[in-house]
């Protein structure tokens, strides 16, 4: 399953607009705002660039805050971010 363009821009708007670090919980009630209930949140990884799921912190020196949202499960064929 992809997202939609809509629930894209919403997820991203949640991160810049409420200038809090993106976490599952919060992707999790946009999800339900848009009525995607059929994720299982074990195939979702949040790779922020404090250095959160990534190898070694980006922007420290810059001040870049991002996160990507990835969505992966080999059997069902599924690999968005």
């Amino acid at each position: 399953m992809r997202f939609e363009d809509n629930t894209r821009n919403a997820l991203t708007a949640l991160q810049y607009e409420s200038g809090k670090p993106l976490d599952i919980d919060s992707l999790k009630k946009v999800l339900d705002s848009y009525n995607i209930t059929d994720i299982d949140y074990n195939d979702i990884t949040i790779y922020k660039s404090s250095g959160e799921n990534i190898d070694s912190p980006i922007g420290n020196e810059s001040g870049f805050d991002s996160a990507a949202i990835h969505h992966y499960n080999e059997e069902k064929d599924i690999n968005d971010v």
